[in-house]
């Protein structure tokens, strides 16, 4: 393998090919399976009301935004359909 001279010594001594990355993302994994999982480490009835209500709010508005845009887009619809539905003469 041809290095070039300023090259990082640790580049020298590093395999080549796949196996680093899958090695890479083994390690990794495993790093991650070391920490604890923090989902449970809570109590949510014991959390501050601020967080609470401010939660709760956030869902509100998030559900007023998503209505309004329903609205919107039933309006745009109904501003663009034809006055009268067009018919076959008889």
């Amino acid at each position: 393998m041809p290095t070039r001279k300023n090259a990082n010594p640790a580049h020298r001594t590093a395999p080549e090919g796949p196996e680093p990355m899958t090695d890479l993302v083994y390690e990794a994994k495993m790093l991650v399976d070391l920490l604890p999982n923090l989902e449970d480490s809570f109590d949510k009835e014991g959390l501050p009301v601020e967080f609470i209500l401010k939660r709760g709010r956030d869902r509100a508005d998030a559900k007023a935004r998503k209505e309004e845009a329903r609205d919107q887009q039933t309006r745009e619809q109904e501003a663009n359909a034809p006055a009268h539905p067009t018919s076959d003469p008889v």
